[in-house]
């Protein structure tokens, strides 16, 4: 059963690192820390630093896209060859 059910556990994987993710930088946002995405978009937002929070953000979601696409997609195709359950396209 474990097989059978590995396309879908990657799936809740990605879906943990996710939220993981979004969970970790609003703990550096809340708990004050002094270093971190998290810090940096605080202190952008606490002196209207317009250029800090939009940098900040954007550096978040580039490391969101990259484990998501390099990692976690691979790894899921490879995990589909091995088992099988590639879609063909013919």
């Amino acid at each position: 059963m474990i097989p059978a059910a590995t396309p879908s556990l990657i799936s809740g994987i990605t879906q943990a690192w996710s939220f993981a993710w979004h969970a970790l930088i609003g703990a550096e946002i809340l708990m004050a820390a002094s270093l971190g995405l998290g810090h940096i978009l605080d202190v952008g937002r606490e002196f209207q630093l317009m250029d800090q929070i939009i940098a900040s953000m954007i550096t978040i979601f580039a490391i969101g896209l990259v484990f998501d696409r390099l990692v976690f997609s691979k790894l899921a195709n490879r995990i589909r060859e091995r088992w099988g359950l590639n879609q063909s396209n013919e």
